[in-house]
């Protein structure tokens, strides 16, 4: 079966606030779909008044039970907000908190300035603020009409003009299709493959050999983390998380796969077709691991005295194909 959209889930960070601890590493916790105050708070009156700014990490994760993988994925915001404030994401790393933020590259969502007729190979844009720099050369831009994402169409942004909040999009291709002014036009962030992988340092030993390739990772059950296998006999192992601790011990005569309890899946799992030559107490193995996930920061701006809206709302999109 193909990936379904059930099984990308967005899931939250450790640590959630407004401090520079915010941020952090995967959790299990997702943001329910289509929920209110799922990835932010509301501002309070003061804070909408004197104006807000706040970030919230998370991560797509691509939890495939065949371990599929999601191809040249793009991650985007589909529409800006009804409301005054503005969204706009960037990317992370697996374990960066608040206080590492420092002038990322910004993906977001501007609209349609007037209406582009079929065959139009340059859009004009409208930005929420004249400050924001969410369009560059060479990166690609999805236009849709704001209901039907069978409508959407993708380009190469392959010039880029800006003037104040009005940015000219020349497109890599012409619109098959007649696109209303406000029609959302989003910047997207590549994502490339997103698929568990796991990465294995040469073995400290004389004389003992691993393959590399045999090791098996879970789009589900994996996490980003280096495991250190280390020998305490010619036959036997103990494995070691640099974010977990001990995972327990292990013997080359027998698969090695340390559940991961939030969701009932191995972290990994080590066969002992993987092993060979002699192995001798004090040897290492370095594993690196990384799931099935995306990670990035939301920025969400109140600028002071925005107006709100009842129905206001953020999405996020993953796309991607499947082989």
């Amino acid at each position: 079966m193909p990936i379904v959209p059930s099984e990308i889930i967005i899931r939250k960070s450790a640590v959630i606030g407004d401090t520079s601890a915010n941020g952090g590493r995967m959790t299990k916790t997702a943001v329910a779909d289509q929920s209110r105050n799922g990835m932010f708070p509301n501002f309070t009156i003061s804070e909408r008044t004197a104006g807000k700014t706040r970030y919230r990490k998370f991560f797509v994760h691509v939890a495939n039970d065949e371990d599929l993988a999601l191809l040249d994925a793009i991650l985007f915001v589909a529409a800006p907000t009804p409301a005054g404030d503005r969204v706009t994401i960037f990317a992370a790393t697996w374990d960066d908190t608040q206080a590492d933020i420092d002038a990322p590259d910004q993906y977001g969502a501007a609209s349609l300035t007037s209406t582009a007729a079929s065959g139009a190979t340059s859009l004009i844009v409208t930005l929420e603020d004249s400050s924001q720099v969410i369009f560059r050369e060479g990166e690609r831009v999805r236009i849709w009409d704001g209901e039907d994402e069978a409508t959407a169409e993708i380009f190469t942004a392959d010039t880029v003009s800006k003037d104040g909040a009005s940015v000219t999009l020349g497109l890599s291709g012409a619109t098959t299709k007649e696109f209303a002014a406000g029609s959302p036009v989003s910047s997207l962030m590549d994502c490339g493959d997103i698929e568990a992988l796991a990465s294995v340092n040469v073995p400290e030993t004389d004389n003992g050999e691993f393959n590399d390739t045999a090791v098996v990772v879970d789009s589900i059950g994996t996490i980003a983390q280096t495991i250190t296998l280390t020998f305490t006999s010619a036959t036997a192992f103990s494995a070691t998380s640099d974010v977990l601790g001990s995972l327990g011990t292990g013997n080359i005569a027998a698969s090695f796969a340390p559940i991961n309890a939030d969701y009932a899946k191995p972290y990994f799992t080590v066969p002992s077709a993987a092993w060979s030559g002699t192995w001798e107490a004090g040897d290492t193995v370095a594993i690196e691991t990384t799931p099935a996930a995306v990670p990035f920061w939301a920025e969400l701006v109140c600028p002071a005295g925005a107006s709100g809206d009842t129905d206001n709302e953020i999405t996020i999109r993953l796309e991607g194909g499947t082989a």
